[in-house]
Protein backbone atom coordinates (compact mmCIF):
# COMPACT_ATOMS: atom_id res chain seq x y z
CA UNK A 1 0.00 0.00 0.00
CA UNK A 2 2.63 1.96 0.68
CA UNK A 3 4.58 1.09 -2.61
CA UNK A 4 1.56 2.20 -4.19
CA UNK A 5 0.87 5.69 -2.68
CA UNK A 6 4.66 6.61 -3.31
CA UNK A 7 4.05 6.13 -6.77
CA UNK A 8 1.26 8.28 -6.93
CA UNK A 9 3.01 10.92 -5.04
CA UNK A 10 5.61 10.62 -7.71
CA UNK A 11 3.27 11.32 -10.76
CA UNK A 12 1.11 14.31 -9.15
CA UNK A 13 4.09 16.02 -7.85
CA UNK A 14 5.93 15.43 -11.43
CA UNK A 15 2.14 17.00 -12.74
CA UNK A 16 2.41 19.66 -10.38
CA UNK A 17 6.23 20.52 -11.07
CA UNK A 18 5.16 20.80 -15.01
CA UNK A 19 2.75 23.02 -14.37
CA UNK A 20 4.70 25.25 -12.03
CA UNK A 21 6.59 26.06 -15.19
CA UNK A 22 4.24 27.68 -17.04
CA UNK A 23 1.47 28.66 -14.75
CA UNK A 24 0.74 31.59 -16.64
CA UNK A 25 -0.26 29.35 -19.38
CA UNK A 26 -3.44 27.65 -17.39
CA UNK A 27 -6.63 28.51 -16.11
CA UNK A 28 -7.70 25.22 -14.44
CA UNK A 29 -6.53 23.72 -11.48
CA UNK A 30 -3.69 21.15 -11.11
CA UNK A 31 -4.89 17.78 -12.32
CA UNK A 32 -4.35 16.04 -9.18
CA UNK A 33 -7.42 13.93 -9.42
CA UNK A 34 -6.83 13.05 -13.67
CA UNK A 35 -3.33 11.54 -12.39
CA UNK A 36 -5.06 9.44 -10.02
CA UNK A 37 -7.17 7.76 -12.39
CA UNK A 38 -4.69 7.90 -15.04
CA UNK A 39 -2.21 5.76 -12.76
CA UNK A 40 -5.27 3.73 -11.44
CA UNK A 41 -6.09 2.88 -15.22
CA UNK A 42 -2.52 2.28 -15.85
CA UNK A 43 -1.92 -0.30 -12.92
CA UNK A 44 -5.47 -2.12 -14.14
CA UNK A 45 -3.45 -2.45 -17.93
CA UNK A 46 -0.31 -4.96 -16.19
CA UNK A 47 -0.62 -8.44 -15.06
CA UNK A 48 1.41 -10.32 -13.11
CA UNK A 49 0.08 -13.52 -12.61
CA UNK A 50 -2.09 -16.13 -14.40
CA UNK A 51 -5.29 -14.96 -12.71
CA UNK A 52 -4.79 -11.24 -13.20
CA UNK A 53 -3.68 -11.93 -17.02
CA UNK A 54 -7.45 -13.61 -17.79
CA UNK A 55 -8.65 -10.28 -15.96
CA UNK A 56 -6.20 -7.95 -18.24
CA UNK A 57 -7.74 -9.69 -21.71
CA UNK A 58 -11.36 -9.11 -20.58
CA UNK A 59 -10.27 -4.97 -20.07
CA UNK A 60 -7.72 -4.00 -22.15
CA UNK A 61 -9.46 -2.65 -24.79
CA UNK A 62 -11.97 -0.68 -22.21
CA UNK A 63 -9.02 0.34 -19.76
CA UNK A 64 -7.55 1.54 -23.11
CA UNK A 65 -10.22 3.19 -24.53
CA UNK A 66 -10.67 5.43 -20.78
CA UNK A 67 -7.48 6.20 -20.68
CA UNK A 68 -6.83 7.61 -23.85
CA UNK A 69 -10.38 9.64 -22.78
CA UNK A 70 -8.54 10.84 -19.76
CA UNK A 71 -5.51 12.09 -22.11
CA UNK A 72 -7.95 13.89 -24.35
CA UNK A 73 -9.29 15.78 -20.99
CA UNK A 74 -6.09 16.42 -20.22
CA UNK A 75 -5.52 17.96 -23.16
CA UNK A 76 -8.02 20.16 -23.13
CA UNK A 77 -8.54 21.15 -20.00
CA UNK A 78 -4.88 22.03 -19.54
CA UNK A 79 -3.01 23.07 -22.64
CA UNK A 80 -3.33 26.78 -24.03
CA UNK A 81 -2.95 27.19 -27.79
CA UNK A 82 -1.71 30.37 -27.24
CA UNK A 83 0.79 29.71 -24.51
CA UNK A 84 1.95 26.47 -23.94
CA UNK A 85 4.57 24.99 -26.46
CA UNK A 86 4.85 21.59 -28.26
CA UNK A 87 7.80 20.64 -26.07
CA UNK A 88 5.90 21.63 -22.45
CA UNK A 89 2.98 19.24 -23.95
CA UNK A 90 5.37 16.50 -24.26
CA UNK A 91 6.91 16.93 -21.17
CA UNK A 92 3.20 17.32 -19.38
CA UNK A 93 2.08 13.95 -21.08
CA UNK A 94 5.44 12.03 -20.05
CA UNK A 95 4.74 13.12 -17.11
CA UNK A 96 1.22 12.10 -16.43
CA UNK A 97 1.79 8.45 -18.08
CA UNK A 98 4.26 8.18 -15.77
CA UNK A 99 7.38 7.99 -18.16
CA UNK A 100 10.57 7.89 -16.97
CA UNK A 101 13.93 9.14 -18.77
CA UNK A 102 15.87 6.05 -20.82
CA UNK A 103 12.67 3.72 -20.25
CA UNK A 104 11.93 3.49 -24.26
CA UNK A 105 8.89 5.38 -23.96
CA UNK A 106 8.30 8.57 -25.16
CA UNK A 107 5.54 10.89 -25.61
CA UNK A 108 5.38 13.33 -28.97
CA UNK A 109 3.62 16.64 -29.52
CA UNK A 110 3.90 19.24 -32.53
CA UNK A 111 1.88 22.48 -33.03
CA UNK A 112 0.84 22.04 -36.79
CA UNK A 113 -0.79 25.15 -38.72
CA UNK A 114 -2.87 24.05 -41.68
CA UNK A 115 -5.37 25.88 -44.41
CA UNK A 116 -8.16 24.80 -42.56
CA UNK A 117 -6.69 25.40 -38.69
CA UNK A 118 -3.81 25.58 -35.88
CA UNK A 119 -3.47 21.99 -34.55
CA UNK A 120 -1.65 20.45 -32.17
CA UNK A 121 -0.67 16.69 -32.58
CA UNK A 122 0.36 14.21 -30.14
CA UNK A 123 1.74 10.52 -30.25
CA UNK A 124 1.18 8.25 -26.99
CA UNK A 125 2.78 5.45 -25.53
CA UNK A 126 0.41 3.32 -22.80
CA UNK A 127 2.47 0.63 -21.07
CA UNK A 128 0.75 -2.42 -20.89
CA UNK A 129 1.10 -6.44 -20.26
CA UNK A 130 2.92 -8.04 -17.82
CA UNK A 131 6.80 -8.68 -17.18
CA UNK A 132 8.83 -9.16 -20.81
CA UNK A 133 5.17 -9.50 -22.33
CA UNK A 134 4.42 -5.65 -23.47
CA UNK A 135 2.01 -4.88 -25.32
CA UNK A 136 2.10 -1.27 -25.26
CA UNK A 137 -1.05 0.54 -26.83
CA UNK A 138 -0.13 3.62 -29.38
CA UNK A 139 -2.18 6.52 -30.33
CA UNK A 140 -2.21 9.86 -32.41
CA UNK A 141 -4.24 12.30 -31.89
CA UNK A 142 -5.15 15.74 -33.53
CA UNK A 143 -6.69 18.84 -31.67
CA UNK A 144 -8.09 21.58 -33.14
CA UNK A 145 -8.00 25.09 -31.59
CA UNK A 146 -11.46 26.02 -30.95
CA UNK A 147 -12.36 28.81 -28.37
CA UNK A 148 -8.83 28.69 -27.04
CA UNK A 149 -8.59 25.52 -26.17
CA UNK A 150 -7.51 22.46 -27.93
CA UNK A 151 -10.32 19.82 -29.19
CA UNK A 152 -10.06 16.58 -30.43
CA UNK A 153 -10.83 15.63 -34.26
CA UNK A 154 -8.73 13.02 -35.77
CA UNK A 155 -7.23 10.03 -33.89
CA UNK A 156 -5.50 6.93 -35.44
CA UNK A 157 -4.05 3.63 -33.41
CA UNK A 158 -0.75 2.52 -33.77
CA UNK A 159 -1.02 -1.37 -33.84
CA UNK A 160 1.66 -4.54 -34.86
CA UNK A 161 0.14 -6.03 -38.08
CA UNK A 162 2.03 -9.39 -37.49
CA UNK A 163 0.89 -12.52 -36.11
CA UNK A 164 -0.79 -12.31 -33.08
CA UNK A 165 -0.85 -15.33 -30.20
CA UNK A 166 -3.95 -17.69 -29.66
CA UNK A 167 -4.65 -14.60 -26.52
CA UNK A 168 -4.66 -11.88 -28.64
CA UNK A 169 -0.80 -10.50 -27.62
CA UNK A 170 -0.08 -7.92 -29.58
CA UNK A 171 3.72 -6.97 -29.02
CA UNK A 172 5.07 -3.71 -29.73
CA UNK A 173 7.26 -0.92 -27.40
CA UNK A 174 9.33 1.61 -27.81
CA UNK A 175 7.14 4.49 -30.04
CA UNK A 176 9.48 6.77 -31.88
CA UNK A 177 7.95 9.80 -34.18
CA UNK A 178 9.58 12.29 -36.34
CA UNK A 179 7.87 14.66 -38.30
CA UNK A 180 9.25 14.67 -42.18
CA UNK A 181 10.90 18.07 -42.55
CA UNK A 182 9.27 19.34 -45.42
CA UNK A 183 5.92 17.47 -46.44
CA UNK A 184 4.92 16.81 -50.37
CA UNK A 185 1.51 17.87 -49.88
CA UNK A 186 2.00 22.09 -48.22
CA UNK A 187 -1.80 21.51 -47.13
CA UNK A 188 -0.83 17.98 -44.71
CA UNK A 189 1.03 17.17 -41.54
CA UNK A 190 4.01 14.18 -42.45
CA UNK A 191 5.95 12.08 -40.27
CA UNK A 192 7.20 8.68 -39.83
CA UNK A 193 6.55 6.80 -36.62
CA UNK A 194 8.24 3.49 -35.78
CA UNK A 195 8.14 0.58 -32.70
CA UNK A 196 9.75 -2.04 -31.83
CA UNK A 197 8.15 -6.00 -31.69
CA UNK A 198 9.69 -7.79 -28.76
CA UNK A 199 11.78 -9.75 -27.43
CA UNK A 200 14.27 -10.40 -30.59
CA UNK A 201 16.91 -8.58 -30.23
CA UNK A 202 18.44 -7.10 -32.90
CA UNK A 203 15.21 -5.32 -32.63
CA UNK A 204 12.83 -5.90 -35.03
CA UNK A 205 10.81 -2.66 -36.21
CA UNK A 206 7.82 -1.85 -37.66
CA UNK A 207 7.28 1.70 -39.85
CA UNK A 208 4.64 3.40 -40.64
CA UNK A 209 4.18 7.30 -42.62
CA UNK A 210 1.86 8.79 -41.71
CA UNK A 211 -0.31 11.93 -42.88
CA UNK A 212 -2.74 14.42 -41.31
CA UNK A 213 -4.77 16.58 -43.82
CA UNK A 214 -6.70 18.37 -40.63
CA UNK A 215 -9.33 16.23 -40.54
CA UNK A 216 -8.17 12.20 -40.92
CA UNK A 217 -5.21 10.76 -40.25
CA UNK A 218 -4.30 8.31 -43.58
CA UNK A 219 -1.66 5.60 -43.49
CA UNK A 220 0.49 6.70 -46.69
CA UNK A 221 3.07 3.59 -46.38
CA UNK A 222 4.21 0.82 -44.27
CA UNK A 223 7.11 -0.55 -44.64
CA UNK A 224 7.44 -4.50 -43.74
CA UNK A 225 8.75 -5.38 -40.74
CA UNK A 226 12.33 -5.54 -40.74
CA UNK A 227 15.75 -6.46 -38.47
CA UNK A 228 18.14 -2.92 -37.01
CA UNK A 229 21.11 -2.74 -35.44
CA UNK A 230 19.23 0.23 -33.42
CA UNK A 231 15.80 0.87 -33.06
CA UNK A 232 16.80 4.54 -32.57
CA UNK A 233 18.22 4.65 -35.47
CA UNK A 234 16.82 2.80 -38.12
CA UNK A 235 15.66 5.81 -39.95
CA UNK A 236 17.66 8.69 -40.57
CA UNK A 237 16.42 11.95 -42.27
CA UNK A 238 18.90 13.25 -45.28
CA UNK A 239 19.76 16.57 -46.44
CA UNK A 240 17.14 16.30 -50.02
CA UNK A 241 14.17 15.42 -47.47
CA UNK A 242 14.33 11.72 -47.63
CA UNK A 243 15.59 9.67 -45.40
CA UNK A 244 17.10 6.33 -44.66
CA UNK A 245 17.06 2.75 -43.27
CA UNK A 246 19.73 0.46 -42.13
CA UNK A 247 18.14 -3.06 -41.87
CA UNK A 248 20.56 -6.50 -41.08
CA UNK A 249 19.71 -9.37 -43.51
CA UNK A 250 20.88 -11.48 -40.52
CA UNK A 251 20.22 -10.83 -37.16
CA UNK A 252 23.76 -12.84 -36.25
CA UNK A 253 25.55 -11.01 -39.14
CA UNK A 254 27.34 -7.75 -39.43
CA UNK A 255 25.86 -7.13 -42.73
CA UNK A 256 23.96 -4.05 -42.77
CA UNK A 257 21.77 -2.93 -45.72
CA UNK A 258 21.11 1.16 -45.92
CA UNK A 259 18.04 1.78 -48.06
CA UNK A 260 17.63 5.18 -49.20
CA UNK A 261 14.48 6.70 -50.08
CA UNK A 262 12.94 9.72 -51.35
CA UNK A 263 9.25 10.93 -50.33
CA UNK A 264 7.16 11.72 -53.27
CA UNK A 265 3.06 12.62 -52.83
CA UNK A 266 2.66 9.11 -53.61
CA UNK A 267 4.74 7.98 -50.48
CA UNK A 268 8.13 6.77 -50.41
CA UNK A 269 10.22 5.56 -53.02
CA UNK A 270 13.40 3.66 -52.58
CA UNK A 271 16.06 5.14 -55.04
CA UNK A 272 19.09 2.65 -54.13
CA UNK A 273 20.30 0.77 -51.15
CA UNK A 274 24.13 -0.47 -50.39
CA UNK A 275 25.92 -2.61 -47.62
CA UNK A 276 28.18 -1.90 -44.92
CA UNK A 277 29.37 -3.28 -41.48
CA UNK A 278 27.47 -2.79 -38.20
CA UNK A 279 29.22 -0.69 -35.78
Amino acid sequence: MMKRIAGMFVVVAGLAGWQAAFAQAQTTAAPADRANNVRQLSNELRWHDAEGHKQYLRIKEDRTKRLLSEVDGFISETVSPSATTAGQVKAGLDALLGHTMGEGRDSAAFSVNLPNGHFLIIGVELWRGGGAMSEDAMSFRAYRETENKFVLVADTDYRHTGDVSEESWEPLVNLSVKALPTAPVASQFWFIASAVVPPRMPPTVTMRLFAFDGERFRTVWTRQDFIAPDDRSAMQFTQDGGFTLSRMPDPHGDKVVIEQYVVTADGPQKVTEWETERR
